[in-house]
């Protein structure tokens, strides 16, 4: 896995385990690219790279651009919070909020 796409838990650098919680991270920094257009960081090197994974706070989508709706970057900074405990505890959850965006 290269720099921009690690996860917190991978650095190290975190009491926590890798687990399913870990993929969620990776899913919202996909979706997050995706719907941006780039990446939420622009480092140059190992250690900001990693600084960033772990302390960085990302822009909001919807901040970054207001054609994404709210409840839709909402969802993507659930599943790229820095906290484990944060992100989303199953996949139920984040597919019953995935439909909820896609039936609104």
């Amino acid at each position: 896995m290269s720099l921009q796409n690690i996860l917190p838990e991978q650095t190290r650098r975190m009491n926590c385990s890798l687990d399913y919680w870990t993929d969620f991270y990776s899913l919202g920094m996909t979706f997050y690219e995706m719907l941006a257009g780039e990446l939420p960081f622009h480092e140059t090197d190992a250690v900001a790279w990693i600084h960033a994974h772990i302390a960085k706070k990302v822009q909001s989508l919807a901040d970054k651009n207001s054609e994404i709706p709210q409840v839709l970057s909402d969802i993507i900074d659930k599943l790229i919070s820095k906290n484990v405990d944060d992100r989303y505890c199953s996949t139920f959850g984040l597919k019953h909020n995935l439909k909820y965006v896609l039936s609104s």
